[in-house]
């Protein structure tokens, strides 16, 4: 009479495999608000590169971006007309973002926290892609409890990515 068994070596080994396995996966089922709040300051990093380039190309009417905290969006224009947002190169629609709908449907639940952008809520480049500030420029993304910072350089407009606070 032979028995058909797994000895435990085997079964030791498919353990092993399932726990690699769940190891790789849980971290992808973790904390969806700090990968949303991530995701939306690289979208605004990318933005903000964008303003600069299209400030460069449109040297006689440079871009620039608004924030507006209380509806919490923002959007591109032409700094000679600054409430009307340029059309968005790729839909044909507004330069407009607002976080939980259109493009960033996605970072439902980021909010614009704070910014510090010398005293108003515009942030421009000049035509060689210059930011119009005289100190480090700062926009705050929240959800939950965390943030995130993004620091714009006064002096050749880079964007960096802080890491979330809790």
């Amino acid at each position: 009479m032979v028995r058909c068994a797994f000895s435990m070596v085997e079964i030791m080994i498919v353990v092993l495999i399932l726990a690699i396995a769940a190891s790789m996966v849980v971290p992808m089922f973790g904390d969806n608000d700090i990968a949303r709040l991530r995701a939306a300051g690289r979208l605004l990093a990318a933005d903000l590169d964008y303003v600069q380039i299209e400030s460069i190309t449109h040297s006689d009417d440079p871009r620039v971006l608004v924030l507006d905290q209380t509806n919490n969006r923002y959007h591109i224009a032409a700094q000679s007309d600054p409430n009307t947002p340029i059309t968005h190169p790729i839909d044909q629609s507004p330069y407009l973002v607002e976080f939980g709908s259109g493009r960033a449907q996605q970072m439902a639940g980021v909010t614009i926290s704070a910014f510090d952008l010398d005293g108003d809520d515009e942030l421009s480049f000049g035509a060689y892609g210059q930011p119009d500030q005289s100190d480090p420029a700062t926009i705050t993304l929240g959800i939950g409890d965390s943030t995130l910072v993004l620091t714009i350089d006064q002096v050749t407009g880079a964007t960096a990515i802080g890491n979330v606070q809790p």
